[in-house]
């Protein structure tokens, strides 16, 4: 669990709880409450894994895509 003190904030409670919320979005632990928060199907949770991989492989694509075309007007 991650800890602040105030006093090193300057005694400023407003400042340390906003180091607290960046530090644990940081470490990811809303995320992982979240998760944890409802029961996920192994299967479902397999085919989001699936779908957002496919997702990550045609945005990389789309990318490599257009660094081609825009070096192919280039060389013209």
């Amino acid at each position: 669990m991650p800890k602040i003190e105030v006093t090193k904030c300057g005694g400023n409670a407003e400042v340390a709880i906003r180091r607290l919320k960046r530090l644990c979005d940081r470490l990811g632990i809303q995320k992982r409450i979240r998760a944890l928060e409802h029961h996920v199907k192994k299967t479902t949770k397999q085919r989001r894994m699936k779908d957002a991989a496919r997702k990550r492989s045609l945005k990389r694509q789309a990318t490599l895509e257009a660094t081609r075309r825009s070096t192919r007007r280039r060389a013209r």
